[in-house]
């Protein structure tokens, strides 16, 4: 049963370890109408009771939080040059899986906690809605098979096991449906979000977009793709940017973002870096010197040409192209970047304001050489493409993968 309006009782093992005396349960004691003399007394029996029969609590959004996967906007972290040790994102997924299906587990063998949580939502409790709806969370089974087999079709083993399957999850999915509905329905802005996920609801992504209290920006940006919703899904977008998430600032950077660019740039992405110093030699030349300079001290010079041909396709597939192997080629790399020199003035100044920006790099030494740029030619290698049977050159662009850059 709940014995409050945002704690539920639990078998031992769930929630804390054991009840103890708190100023609460003496103040509950008292609006009972315990005289005010014996009410530590008795919050203290109901502990030591609540000990000895292996009786627990736990709180309604300790619960919640538990069965919660953590969002990917949590993902994210003020100090973006961990961007190359990221996981990989199936790991980090399976890894949430498996906690919080673990924690599901625990839950569901406490009778007196889902006792609670049914007699908290038959009174209209949302966040119990809610709770019933995470302990329930499953994909929906499939029905062809379990279709196929009453229409007479002789299933084998491994067809005969989804059915079962199906037959033990059709009911789970559908009370998961039902109280993912009510918790939405009741306010729960994280329920109105996940129900317009899973069942591809436009009515309840605008009740999550008109909702109060937290939700996952990028579930939010996942769900307006899902219903092609460019404008909800690029301003989601940004909100998930700027609560840290990275693989948002890495989206609104391949598009073009400057505020998502320079995030990857003052984590010292020199890829970043490049592409404000093109769009800068657009409008301002000052402006594009300092992101030349700013390269530089991170040991990349951008007016240097990176442009290679590579062996496409065979053993020696994305090795630096060689003769005597000959073969089909492709061009990779970045062309140097020509910029007009700046007056004496507006020189120190980029140096200046690359210094500055340098120095607010994480995790980098000290510059301590010279800043001597000199505009160069452009191009790729003119010797040694005289391969043998070279069947195409196809031109390829460098990916935007994020990180240092070098």
């Amino acid at each position: 049963m709940a014995f409050s309006a945002d704690a539920l009782l639990s078998n031992a093992g769930v929630g804390s370890v054991s009840p103890s005396v708190t100023p609460e349960m003496i103040g509950r004691a008292v609006q009972l109408g315990y005289p005010q003399g014996c009410t530590a007394e008795i919050a203290k029996s109901l502990a030591d009771h609540a000990t000895a029969r292996q009786v627990s609590f736990i709180r309604l959004r300790d619960l919640l939080a538990a069965l919660q996967p953590k969002s990917r906007s949590e993902d994210g972290d003020d100090d973006l040059d961990e961007w190359e040790t990221i996981p990989d994102d199936d790991q980090v997924e399976e890894g949430r899986a498996s906690s919080v299906e673990q924690q599901t587990e625990r839950f569901l063998a406490s009778s007196l906690l889902m006792d609670g949580l049914e007699q908290a939502a038959a009174g209209g409790n949302a966040g119990a809605h809610f709770a019933i709806a995470a302990l329930n969370r499953c994909k929906k089974p499939n029905v062809y098979l379990y279709e196929e087999s009453l229409k007479g079709r002789i299933l084998n083993t491994v067809e005969q096991g989804w059915v079962d399957a199906f037959v033990k999850n059709k009911p789970r999915f559908e009370k998961y449906e039902h109280h993912l509905r009510q918790a939405a329905i009741g306010g729960v802005r994280h329920a109105a979000a996940e129900f317009a996920e899973v069942f591809d609801d436009a009515k309840f992504y605008a009740l999550a977009e008109r909702g109060k209290g937290a939700i996952d920006a990028w579930q939010m940006v996942k769900v307006a793709d899902s219903l092609n919703d460019g404008e909800s899904s690029r301003r989601w977008l940004r909100i998930a940017a700027e609560e840290g998430s990275l693989e948002a600032i890495e989206s609104l950077a391949r598009s073009g973002d400057v505020w998502a660019l320079r995030k990857q740039a003052e984590a010292g992405d020199v890829h970043a870096i490049r592409e404000l110093a093109e769009m800068a030699m657009e409008t301002d030349l000052g402006e594009a010197w300092m992101w030349l300079y700013v390269a530089q001290m991170l040991g990349t010079d951008l007016t240097k040409s990176t442009m290679r041909a590579y062996h496409d396709g065979g053993q020696q597939h994305g090795q630096e192209y060689d003769d005597d192997f000959g073969g089909a080629l492709y061009v990779d790399g970045d062309e140097g970047m020509e910029l007009m020199p700046l007056d004496p003035g507006q020189d120190l100044k980029a140096r200046e304001l690359a210094h500055l920006f340098f120095n607010k790099i994480p995790n980098v030494a000290p510059y301590q050489g010279a800043l001597d740029l000199v505009p160069r030619g452009n191009g790729v290698p003119s010797e040694g493409f005289s391969g043998r049977a070279v069947a195409r050159v196809e031109v390829r662009k460098p990916k935007h993968t994020g990180g240092n850059g070098h």
